[in-house]
């Protein structure tokens, strides 16, 4: 019980750093999906919750640090396609 409600916990803070990152507030997603990376360590969203950072930073023009967390995506999420 308690693990379905921590996945759930962090399945709903990367749709919201999903919604964020749709809207255009991407500093705002990359904070949402950094916190739930951080949180929630483990869950099956964190796949979602990298991509929703590889794409923010793109679209701030962060391109070390989209580099590197896409790097951190391929080798936590090999068959990931890494989109949001």
């Amino acid at each position: 019980r308690m693990t379905y409600i921590v996945n759930s916990l962090a399945a709903y803070e990367v749709h919201v750093a999903r919604y964020y990152a749709r809207r255009g507030a991407h500093v705002a997603a990359i904070n949402r999906a950094q916190q739930a990376l951080a949180e929630y360590q483990g869950v099956p969203a964190a796949e979602e919750a990298l991509a929703v950072l590889v794409y923010s930073y793109d679209a701030l023009g962060m391109t070390q640090l989209r580099d590197d967390t896409r790097r951190v995506l391929a080798a936590s999420f090999p068959e990931s396609t890494g989109t949001t």
